[in-house]
């Protein structure tokens, strides 16, 4: 059976912020495609903006977009129908979905008597905001068991301190989004410092120290 533990939030320890990112490209850039026009920029912490304009439209069904993924691939994130004729349209598309690290997309224009590719062939790197989304410790006979939340798949380092703030445990790995559990198996009741320790949260330069009694 478990132990409930108190568990105390001490605070959060910022670093570093979020990069805010705005690569603009106009018309004149693009020789392969002169009739389009493309902006990406952070649409909020979480999220990608991209908006384009075209020239000229004749036939176009509409937008495939997609993002480069570890392999060298890339993936389909969405699609945005195009107006289809006429001149001078605007098109926005939110990638909601951006994993952390180096970003790069490309957009397939669909219709007419062939399909092009319009590259973005900058790569920056992305630094969304996490939201650790609370945590709780249990002890039972074999392991110190958290159990946290995250709002998207993060890096996360986590460390059991002594009072002193000596390390006792370690692990990172990358953990998904929504609910997660890591146990420590080498902490049982019998070898932990009785009292209050600390559990420290690591992730993308911050820091969330918490206090809990054992």
């Amino acid at each position: 059976m478990r132990k409930a533990i108190l568990v105390l939030f001490i605070g959060i320890i910022v670093f570093s912020a979020p990069n805010s990112i705005k690569t603009a490209y106009n018309i004149s850039d693009i020789n392969q495609h002169p009739d389009f026009s493309l902006e990406i920029s952070e649409f909020t912490q979480n999220s990608i903006l991209l908006e384009w304009n075209t020239g000229e439209e004749n036939e176009l069904t509409g937008f495939e977009i997609e993002r480069l993924i570890d392999d060298g691939n890339y993936e389909s994130i969405g699609f945005v129908p195009a107006f289809g004729s006429g001149a001078d349209h605007s098109y926005r598309f939110v990638d909601t979905t951006p994993i952390a690290g180096n970003l790069q997309y490309r957009i397939l224009k669909l219709g007419g008597t062939e399909n092009n590719y319009i590259n973005q062939a900058t790569i920056f790197s992305f630094k969304p905001e996490v939201s650790f989304l609370g945590a709780k410790v249990a002890l039972d006979k074999k392991a110190v068991v958290v159990d946290f939340e995250l709002n998207k798949p993060t890096v996360l380092g986590i460390r059991l301190l002594s009072i002193a703030y000596k390390e006792i445990a370690a692990a990172t790995k990358t953990f998904s989004s929504g609910e997660n559990t890591y146990e420590f198996k080498d902490c049982t009741p019998g070898n932990l410092p009785a009292g209050a320790c600390f559990l420290e949260f690591v992730f993308d330069g911050k820091r969330k120290l918490q206090e809990i009694i054992l």
